[in-house]
């Protein structure tokens, strides 16, 4: 075997003086691991883009950013094995070899001054891998206290940000009203709360429960139902069978007085008692639209927690709300009248005995929904997905169900799908006859539904089909 300590000394000790340095280095960069992954995120967006949906991105950034401590000690922990698995046992007879070496040169007559310098370049390269095997686990130590230290301050600052923009959620301003001053909310300030809260809890996955508590508290004591407008006429009973020609146009005049003579008629005392409904007021639509707006992690977080959004007793009337996330929410008891729900998800959603008539339901995914007692007269469910909703005691006279998806629904009761409009393409679950005055046309027009408004115009008359089995709750 050659001479190891001249090999070292000569031919490879800059190899070496790199590798020692390149372990310095890396130990370097593994602290500054954290912004590395951001630039890598910003880098390889564009692939990301083709491959991962933004909300699967946004998720794998997250993780990482969470993560990144984990992945700095496994880098460094794997560099340190290879370092001591590789020289940690050779350090010891390395040492005492180049002890013996140096005695045997010092000892050389005539003096050697090409083998003293390798050799004290080999001792110099012992003793620098015998600092990085040291070094190692201090700095993977020092990085882990620096990462608590960083999660401290920034938990700190995540509830200072809480705290403040829960008290603006409260903030009020004086304006003077006939010379007296009189406290108003501060809308401008309220908004500004709303988005920050909306910003934290898009950052901090742990604070996103609890503000999603505080703004649908917030919704609750600003918007609470007992605001509500009520369209103060009589509840509109089934016509009855027994009538005179007289009475029947005397009735058939008060339907299109009171409901109009077509969908949307603005005439009609429904369309016009929407039409004074100023919807919600600017800093609650904005907390529904945050509300409304969560994106898939956060969602998913939520169904771990088993977490329910809790909105009810709200009044949202006239309140946007189309293509909202509320699955599983509580919107028992909630004024929703006129509202905008298309699109919107309420999978699982409990909607007992909420008001929901002229809203618009269109497309809406209502499966596994609660929606005894709901009240939707006039209600616009063209497309509605109500795979086994539980439809006990629920409102649907007048009710436009085009398209609408009943599979499974064994609370669906004939009477009330008799007070009904629907077409060849509405599912129906088994127990349930197909009306006799439902379109055979499934290709109408949103807002001229020529065959619907015909039956409206005529007074909107229950069908009788079926009838003669035992029936259910009335319309």
């Amino acid at each position: 075997m050659g001479d190891w300590l001249e090999t070292i000394g000569g031919t490879t000790t800059p190899l070496a003086l790199a590798a020692l340095l390149f372990g310095f280095v890396l130990i370097r960069r593994a602290i500054k691991a954290r912004n590395k992954i951001l630039d890598w995120e910003k880098k390889t967006r564009a692939w990301g883009q083709a491959r991962l949906s933004p909300e699967n991105r946004a998720w794998a950034a997250v993780r990482l950013r969470n993560n990144y401590l984990w992945v700095t000690i496994l880098v460094g922990g794997v560099f340190y094995a290879v370092l001591w698995f590789r020289f940690a046992g050779r350090l010891p007879w390395l040492a005492g070899d180049a002890v013996e070496k140096l005695g045997e040169v010092l000892d050389t007559d005539p003096f050697d001054h090409d083998a003293l310098r390798n050799i004290a370049y080999a001792i110099g390269a012992l003793l620098g891998g015998t600092a990085l095997l040291a070094a190692v686990p201090f700095q993977l130590i020092k990085t882990w206290m620096n990462e608590r230290q960083a999660v401290t301050a920034e938990q700190g600052h995540i509830t200072d940000r809480i705290t403040k923009a829960i008290e603006q959620l409260g903030a009020e301003k004086t304006v003077y009203v006939g010379g007296k001053p009189q406290s108003r909310p501060n809308i401008e300030v309220r908004l500004g709360a709303i988005y920050a809260l909306e910003r934290i809890a898009q950052d901090s996955e742990r604070d996103h429960i609890p503000i999603m508590e505080t703004l649908c508290a917030y919704l609750r004591e600003n918007a609470p139902a007992s605001d509500a407008k009520t369209l103060n006429l009589a509840s509109w009973e089934p016509t009855p069978d027994a009538m005179t020609e007289a009475e029947r146009v005397q009735r058939e005049a008060e339907f299109k007085l009171r409901f109009g003579s077509y969908v949307f008629d603005a005439t009609s005392n429904q369309s016009e008692w929407l039409s004074t409904l100023a919807g919600p007021r600017a800093d609650v639509q904005a907390a529904l639209t945050v509300i409304g707006r969560r994106e898939l992690r956060l969602r998913d977080y939520e169904t771990t927690k088993d977490y329910h959004l809790d909105l009810t007793h709200t009044n949202l009337q006239n309140a946007n709300l189309g293509g909202a996330r509320l699955e599983g929410a509580y919107l028992e008891g909630a004024r929703l009248e006129g509202a905008n729900l298309g699109v919107a998800h309420l999978e699982g959603a409990n909607l007992g005995g909420a008001h929901l008539e002229r809203a618009d339901l269109g497309e809406a995914h209502l499966e596994r929904a609660k929606l005894g007692g709901a009240h939707l007269e006039g209600a616009d469910l063209v497309g509605a997905k109500l795979k086994s909703a539980d439809l006990t005691r629920w409102h649907m006279a007048r009710m436009r169900v085009r398209s609408a998806d009943f599979t499974e629904c064994t609370t669906l009761t004939q009477q009330g799908v008799n007070s009904a409009f629907g077409d060849a393409a509405t599912i129906l679950p088994d127990h349930i006859q197909r009306p006799d005055h439902w379109d055979d046309d499934t290709d109408t027009g949103y807002f001229k539904d020529i065959a619907y408004d015909a039956w409206i115009a005529s007074g909107a008359p229950a069908s009788k089909t079926g009838m003669a089995k035992p029936g259910g709750d009335g319309a």
